[in-house]
Order: structure tokens, then C-alpha cells, then sequence
């Protein structure tokens, strides 16, 4: 069709996805409270702006370290970038980190497949039901997705070319994406990408790429990056930078349980699910047995690094979806393949109605999920029907094509992530935001406050996101006492039951709450303790 021979080429189809994309994240960014992490970041990325200290990140000006301070350095750069600190201006950089990786996805599977298959990849790493739900979230997954994403498709492309010295750049955009992401959460970030790479160079037949100097010197420009930055942070606090990460590590692996044995038994069932619609074309992108070509190769590569990542996150006790992110773009890589011989592969139903029938219930199916007015009311269960719904689609319309190279499913797959897109930012995530916002429990509790009230608070409530967004909607300074210790006399006291059980035995007199509010299905008092204000 003459109308596509815009996404022919690069130019054409970066901006049709740069345009896309931003239609999809932009618009709207700020409508919601910031919620849970989404306040922590953002107070951290303040507190970096008025001290300076852009090396170790903190709240209320204890330490924080549990994650490094990329994505901080990202927020506190958009709020002197755009002169805001308001909601739009926190979730900016997350936005536009999933643009860039949804950009290079299509750049690297462009030049070795065609940009058209390229759009349909970098469409489909930001649009699965998954990433949509946290597109449009300022988190740490988010951006280690993308800048892992990055990683991934650009080792993907150096793997699979067959002239390597045209692809050894790859390896210089590859790494210092991958010490981005180390230096945005860790070694999460590590996980995914070095059993992937192993996995697709050995699928690939490219061991020995990974001994030549162009990766090599990837690896040690990650490894000078990485410890640039580690030797500033001791250099500043010495051991303690380090600790708060190793303690989470620790209690993270101290999880396992025969439940969770079980649980790590249905992953690649969940991810799968996760990642619809696209990851129906998975079932037409199985890496064929054929001589290798550079399609062949990126195909195998892209599916390394998919099934490693599946594996690495069966044998890891954590079972949030949001962990599974940064395996989008090698999904969306292989799915990209996948719809490309889906749409050229002729019908084997060998009847049209059977097919329209079964894209018919997928529709329903999508609808009764996403209507307003449903009578499917459980969250959980609309997710099932939208999943369901993708599948259905997809299937029944590839199934009663009869054309070769028909669009007709790249199109029914493309509807549907707008249908999630739409029932993700029409309903589930303004539900789910709701339930967690902090704005109304702030606007109770101001009254009580004066302007300017010093508000104090344990030190393990300023580690609760909770209890961080909360007090970002009050706008009042914030101290911090010990646990197990008591703040001075006359100062106002914000705590949970639980924490005022740790610090009965430090007071002398049993404390009466001022106020109570509930936020976040949780109930907050407000005490103040006799004497004069500190």
C-alpha cells in the first residue's frame, strides 16, 4: 500500500513512533496524586536539588540508598529543566525513557528486517497490557526497563549482523545504557542482561564476538561508569552506602518457600499474560531451523534473552509484575518477527466464519472489559476478559486472512493495546490510584497544622512511600527521630498504632491523638507531646 512506504524508512517510521508514543504517555502526565515510591523519588530528587549532594540520595536527610540515584538525577534535571516540580514534571523522565527505548527497539530490528517490522516492535515494547500499566508511573522499574531494553536490542543487532565490524558500535550504546540501568536499581539490571547475552551469543553462533575489543571495551566503559560512581559513594559515607542495599538483597533472597516454588512454576505463564496482546504473535516466532541469516540471528537472540530472563525470574523469590518489564523489547523484538509471519501465512481454518466467530467473542470480551458500565466489576477479572480478548482478536483475524502480507492482524493487535491503553487510563489506573491517594488524608489533617508546623516521624516511617506521600500533599518541614526514642517535648508527632507501641516506653505519659485520618487504608494520628516546641 502506497500510505505505508512512510514507515519504509527510518525517518518515516521514527517519527510515526515518536508520535505515537507521545500521544500515548504524554497527555494527561499529571492528572493524577503522586502515589506510594512515585513521592518518595520525588522527595529525594528535591532534597538532591537543595543540598547538592547528588552522590547519595536521602529523605527527610537520612540516607537512602536502597536504590541508586539515577532516576533521581533524571527528576531533579526535569524539574530545573521545565521549571515544575508539580506530578507531570516527576513522571517526565519515565515517559520519555520508554519513548527512547520503543525508538532504538525500531532502529536495530529496522536495519536487519525492515522498518516497517521495526515500527511494529517498538510499538509493541511500550504496548503490551504490563508496560501500559506502568508507562505512565515515576518508578524504578520503568526506567531500568527501558534503559535495559536499550541494552538488549542493541547486543540483539551487534549479534546478529553478518559483517560484525559494522555492527561493533552496538556495543558502545549497549553498555553505557547497561551502567545507566545498574546505576537506576542495581543488580537487577545485571540479571537480566548477562544470562540473555550468553544465551544469544551461543544461539547466535557469535561466542567469540563477546572476546573482540569493540565489546570488550563496552564492558570496561560499563565497569568504569559503575565504579566511578561506587567509590564517590564510599568516599562520602563509607560503609553505609552499601548497607541498605545488602539488607534488602538478603531479605529478598530469605523468601524462598515451598509456596513459592510453586508460584515460580506458573511464570512463563503469568509473563505471557502479562505482556499481551503481543505476546500471541510469540506463537508464529519460533526461531526456525534453517541456515542462519541476520533475521534468523536476531530472532534467536531476541528469544535468548526472553527465555534467560524468564528463567532468571523463576529461580528469583519476588512475584510483582513490575519485575518482568525489562523483558519487553526482547518480546517485542521476537513478536515483531512473529506478526510479520503471522500476516503472511495463509489461513488454515479454511473457513471464514469460524474465524469471524471467534474474533467476534474477542471483541465482546475486550468490550465487556472496558466498558464503563460493564457488569464485570473485579479488576482482576476485567484483566482476564481483556487478555482473552486479545487472544481471540488476534488469532481469528490472522486465521481468516487469505492475503498474503495482509495488515489485517498487525492491525487487530494494534486495536487491541489501544483497548488496554484506554481501559488502562479510562479506568484501571485512575481506580487504582484512587485507592492510594494521599491528597484527601493531607487535606483533613492541614487545618489541624499550622503553616509552618515542624511535623516529626519515626525513622522507619520515613523509609513507608506511604507515609512519604501523605506528608508531600501536607507541604509541612519534616524531622526525623530514632525508633525507640521519642521526639522532644511539644512537637507534633504523626504515627501509625505500630509506632506508637515502639515509642511508649521513651514517654512519660500516655499520648492522646489530636487528629486521626485514614489514607491509603491506613490510619494515621497526629500527637502532640507536652511542653514547649523544640
Amino acid at each position: 500500500m502506497r500510505s505505508l512506504r512512510l514507515v519504509d524508512t527510518a525517518p518515516g517510521a521514527a517519527l510515526v513512533l515518536v508520535a505515537f508514543a507521545a500521544l500515548l504517555s504524554l497527555p494527561g502526565l499529571g492528572s493524577l496524586a503522586l502515589v506510594r515510591m512515585e513521592a518518595m523519588v520525588a522527595q529525594t530528587a528535591t532534597e538532591m536539588l537543595a543540598t547538592g549532594d547528588f552522590v547519595i540520595p536521602r529523605v527527610y536527610g537520612e540516607v537512602f540508598t536502597y536504590k541508586p540515584p539515577f532516576l533521581y538525577w533524571l527528576i531533579a534535571g526535569a524539574f530545573e529543566v521545565t521549571g515544575s516540580r508539580g506530578e507531570w514534571a516527576v513522571r517526565l523522565p519515565s515517559a520519555l525513557s520508554s519513548l527512547w527505548m520503543a525508538l532504538v527497539t525500531l532502529l536495530f530490528t529496522g536495519r536487519i528486517v525492515g522498518y516497517r517490522v521495526g515500527l511494529i516492535a517498538g510499538v509493541a515494547s511500550i504496548t503490551s497490557g504490563l508496560f501500559l500499566q506502568k508507562l505512565r508511573i515515576a518508578e524504578f522499574d520503568t526506567v531500568l526497563a527501558a534503559l535495559v531494553g536499550i541494552a538488549i536490542a542493541a547486543a540483539c543487532y551487534a549479534l546478529a549482523r553478518d559483517d560484525e565490524r559494522t555492527s561493533q558500535w552496538a556495543w558502545w550504546i549497549c553498555y553505557p545504557a547497561l551502567a545507566a540501568a545498574l546505576l537506576t536499581k542495581g543488580l537487577p539490571a545485571l540479571m537480566l542482561f548477562a544470562p540473555g547475552l550468553l544465551a544469544a551469543a551461543f544461539a547466535t553462533g557469535r561466542q567469540r564476538a563477546l572476546f573482540r575489543w569493540p565489546h570488550l571495551l563496552g564492558v570496561s566503559t560499563c565497569g568504569v561508569i559503575v565504579a566511578i560512581y561506587l567509590w564517590a559513594a564510599y568516599a562520602a559515607v563509607g560503609r553505609e552506602a552499601f548497607r541498605q542495599p545488602i539488607e534488602e538483597a538478603t531479605l529478598r533472597g530469605a523468601t524462598w518457600s515451598l509456596d513459592a516454588v510453586g508460584q515460580s512454576l506458573l511464570k512463563p505463564l503469568f509473563i505471557w499474560g502479562y505482556f499481551l496482546p503481543w505476546s500471541v504473535a510469540l506463537l508464529w516466532g519460533w526461531p526456525r531451523r534453517t541456515v542462519l541469516g541476520e533475521e534468523d540471528r536476531l530472532q534467536r537472540a531476541a528469544w535468548s534473552f526472553l527465555l534467560a530472563g524468564v528463567v532468571v525470574w523463576m529461580m528469583v523469590p519476588t512475584h510483582e509484575s513490575r519485575y518482568y518489564l525489562p523483558l519487553a523489547a526482547p518480546l517485542a523484538i521476537a513478536s515483531a518477527i512473529g506478526v510479520q509471519r503471522m500476516a503472511g501465512s495463509q489461513s488454515r481454518l479454511g473457513r471464514l466464519l469460524p474465524a469471524l466467530l471467534v474474533t467476534a467473542a474477542g471483541t465482546l470480551a475486550v468490550g465487556l472489559a472496558f466498558l464503563p458500565a460493564s457488569p464485570v466489576k473485579e479488576p482482576a477479572a476485567r484483566v482476564l476478559l481483556l487478555g482473552l480478548g486479545a487472544v481471540s482478536v488476534g488469532v481469528g483475524l490472522a486465521a481468516g486472512s487469505r492475503r498474503s502480507r495482509s495488515a489485517l492482524p498487525t492491525a487487530a493487535l494494534f486495536l487491541t493495546a489501544l483497548c488496554f491503553w484506554a481501559a488502562e487510563t479510562i479506568a484501571f489506573g485512575p481506580e487504582r490510584a484512587a485507592s492510594r491517594d494521599q491528597r484527601q488524608a493531607a487535606a483533613e489533617l492541614d487545618p489541624v497544622l499550622a503553616e509552618k508546623e515542624v511535623i516529626w516521624i519515626p525513622y522507619t516511617a520515613s523509609l513507608d512511600a506511604n507515609y512519604v506521600s501523605l506528608l508531600h500533599y501536607l507541604g509541612r518541614p519534616v524531622r526525623v527521630f530514632d525508633d525507640g526514642g521519642a521526639p522532644p517535648p511539644g512537637a507534633s508527632c504523626l504515627l501509625q498504632d505500630v509506632h506508637l507501641e515502639l515509642i511508649e516506653p521513651a514517654l512519660r505519659e500516655p499520648l492522646e491523638p489530636v487528629a486521626s485520618i485514614s489514607g491509603a487504608r491506613q490510619i494515621y494520628r497526629l500527637y502532640r507531646l507536652p511542653g514547649e516546641g523544640p
